[in-house]
């Protein structure tokens, strides 16, 4: 399961943090409205004009990443990607760290499914606020397009592409987002005219070489990896968060390398993503086979090196279209249960914030799933088994066939089978009842887990296979 890790976005630098638990917004202030499009969920206290624009600009860039980039025939169906962008700093800091810009909350997929979701402050540039949304789109796409990818492809392709944006000559890959400098540089600004600074809403992370892992370690690494707290500054206090950054800027070098140095690595990078999408063969030998010709190491190093230059140049030229953003008033049980969502159930103060929340919203809306879910969930992650169950028990209650709730009596009647509650239904009979509902990579997960448990391993390995499918990155 993907750890609840949040890649952010500071004024200095890339970087992945814990969600921190601090003081308690408002929930229920005016001005919270919903809006959708094909591929945005956008819940913000912005002006409502602006909010539309901003998301009519993010799914404009979503299609033209999905057009050009990631032409797939299931480029989409995964849903929406959830962005919430605060009006106010005060408000974002409720919820995210105090150096930080945007973060992006990884899920949490105990009792509740959460899914990832970008945590934006609202600044006047639009393009600044973009970026993280089109990192996050990016590993969507990749994720549906190419969900066996190695993680390292995974997260290079994002930091590639989050940067990009539409102009009159197409769609334009950006400003890169590191630049790799010698230990002793390190506190230098990117110099003019080096090709780093041609736009001004790209964050550029100044990374030393030295950091930068060999070529077949940053092959070989895992997802779990790519998830945890990434270093902002150099520091030789901060070892593992030093080899994250360093991991992330490597990724990052090697897909632009191969995208950039000519037509005949991008070429090849092409077909080895081919053949990893269609192709019966594992990654290793499908990178063996398809990269023959090619010095890797050489030209790995060659990309990691202090003053190699990295310009701006054509994608693709998008196809316009317009999508027309849908939008409603979030009313104040809606933004109780949103809030909790993002509270850092971790902390104590976050636990009886969310649990404040979300007992209001039950009394608003008593037959919604959602927030008994909610607190099952809060209850369950302070140790509170016995209140986790009670709350389940509502929510079975008032929706017992509510996906996200038979995903949730599955995945406590997996922890303690002599667990029961009130529909007296059997682990079989909760399983089969989500066989025939289950849409989310959690939901496959939790069948997966149930199958396994059971010993029927044929079942087990194909909802395993469709939950990674859905999701290489947040399953168990």
């Amino acid at each position: 399961m993907r750890s609840p890790v949040s890649p952010l976005y500071s004024a200095a630098a890339l970087l992945f943090v814990w969600i921190s638990g601090c003081a308690a917004s408002s929930p229920g202030a005016a001005g919270w409205v919903y809006v959708q499009t094909a591929n945005v969920n956008l819940h913000t206290n912005v002006e409502a004009t602006k909010a539309s624009a901003i998301a009519e600009d993010f799914q404009a860039h979503y299609d033209a990443l999905a057009s050009t980039v990631f032409d797939c025939k299931v480029a989409g169906l995964h849903g929406p990607v959830d962005v919430a962008i605060f009006a106010r700093s005060l408000d974002y800091h409720d919820f995210a760290p105090r150096d930080t810009k945007a973060i992006i909350e990884g899920s949490k997929n105990g009792l509740a499914e959460i899914s990832p979701q970008v945590l934006i402050r609202h600044v006047e540039d639009v393009a600044a606020m973009r970026e993280p949304y089109l990192r996050e789109a990016v590993l969507d796409l990749v994720s549906q397009c190419y969900p066996e990818l190695p993680p390292w492809l995974h997260q290079g392709l994002s930091s590639f592409y989050e940067t990009a944006y539409l102009s009159d000559e197409g769609f334009v890959l950006g400003a890169p987002a590191y630049r790799f400098a010698p230990l002793t540089d390190l506190g230098a600004p990117p110099a003019e005219g080096t090709g780093v600074l041609e736009l001004t809403a790209p964050t550029v992370t100044v990374v030393p070489t030295g950091i930068v892992p060999p070529l077949d370690q940053l092959l070989t690494s895992g997802f779990d990896q790519f998830y945890g707290d990434v270093a902002s500054v150099w520091s030789s206090e901060e070892p593992e968060q030093v080899e994250a950054l360093g991991r992330y800027a490597g990724a990052w070098a090697l897909v632009h390398a191969l995208k950039t140095v000519d037509l005949t690595t991008r070429e090849q990078l092409r077909r080895f993503m081919t053949e990893i999408r269609f192709g019966d063969v594992s990654p290793t030998k499908a990178w063996a086979e398809t990269m023959q010709g090619i010095d890797i190491v050489a030209l790995y190093r060659e990309w990691t090196e202090p003053g190699i230059r990295y310009p701006e140049f054509a994608i693709a030229h998008a196809p316009e279209r317009t999508r027309t953003p849908t939008m409603s008033a979030m009313d104040r049980a809606e933004l109780l249960v949103f809030f909790a969502a993002r509270r850092d159930w971790s902390s104590e103060e976050g636990r009886a914030k969310a649990l404040e929340g979300l007992e209001e919203a039950v009394t608003l809306q008593p037959d919604a799933p959602e927030p008994h879910l909610l607190i099952a969930a809060v209850r369950e992650v302070a140790g509170d088994d016995r209140g986790a169950r009670a709350a389940l028990s509502q929510a079975i209650r008032v929706a017992p066939d509510e996906p996200s709730v038979l995903r949730a009596e599955l995945y406590l009647l997996g922890k303690d089978p002599s667990v029961s509650f009130p529909d007296g239904r059997s682990a079989a009979d909760v399983a089969s009842a989500l066989q025939a509902r289950a849409v989310t990579a959690a939901q496959y997960d939790a069948l997966a887990h149930y199958y396994l448990r059971s010993s029927e391993l044929g079942e087990a390995r194909y909802w395993a296979a469709r939950a990674l499918r859905r999701s290489p990155t947040c399953v168990r």
